[in-house]
């Protein structure tokens, strides 16, 4: 029960990310839709807390790990804090540098995970600087929403950004270390294969 409402938490906000994009886009013209789009970003953001605690604990009483909430998670973070940021971008609201550095960032993390996992079934778990990015984005998000002071939000811009490529470097290195660890299993798989059709090649000689 826990695990499957953890993963039900993760799926809402993987469908909330039209409704971001359409609040802000909204925002132009109509105020109340800023503080709408505020609202379910903080509602996102605890509904991501929540679901790490069920989740966590859900797996430890069944002693499994939760690889659908492995997966969606990550991918639910990124879908609705990116469309935001897009969003942002599209109509004038903050800086194209940075909406770039985002995309750039979630997407190459998704083609890493993706390819890591397909060539040798390493899942990449989100790590802690991730995490905290993902936390100072959707708390950049909301400063911009609210319209509070430019210094903030240009501090906080800074900071974001930093974190970004920090933790884009980090991921990185997971990718290629799990690469570089799960590289040699096949090919001692293979060498394990070959000793064994040998064996018993000869197997069949000797008893011929």
């Amino acid at each position: 029960m826990l695990v499957t409402l953890a993963n039900g938490l993760s799926v809402f906000r993987l469908l909330s990310a039209p409704a971001i994009v359409v609040l802000i886009w909204r925002s132009q013209d109509v105020e109340s839709s800023r503080y709408a789009a505020f609202w379910l970003i903080v509602c996102l953001q605890l509904g991501d807390m929540v679901d790490g605690h069920l989740a966590r604990t859900g797996s430890r009483k069944l002693a499994v790990r939760n690889y659908f909430g492995e997966i969606i998670d990550p991918v639910a973070d990124k879908m609705y804090i990116g469309a935001g940021f897009v969003t942002l971008g599209l109509t004038d609201q903050f800086s194209d540098w940075f909406v770039a550095l985002v995309v750039v960032r979630d997407l190459s993390i998704m083609a890493g995970w993706s390819l890591v996992y397909k060539r040798f079934g390493v899942r990449l778990l989100p790590n802690l600087p991730g995490k905290l990015t993902d936390g100072c984005s959707a708390a950049l998000l909301g400063v911009i929403l609210l319209g509070l002071s430019p210094a903030l939000v240009g501090a906080l811009t800074q900071v974001t950004a930093g974190m970004i490529v920090f933790s884009g470097y980090l991921y990185a290195r997971m990718a290629m270390n799990a690469g570089s660890e799960a590289s040699p299993q096949p090919l001692r798989a293979a060498a394990v294969e070959r000793r064994n059709r040998t064996e018993a090649a000869r197997g069949r000689v000797r008893s011929a």
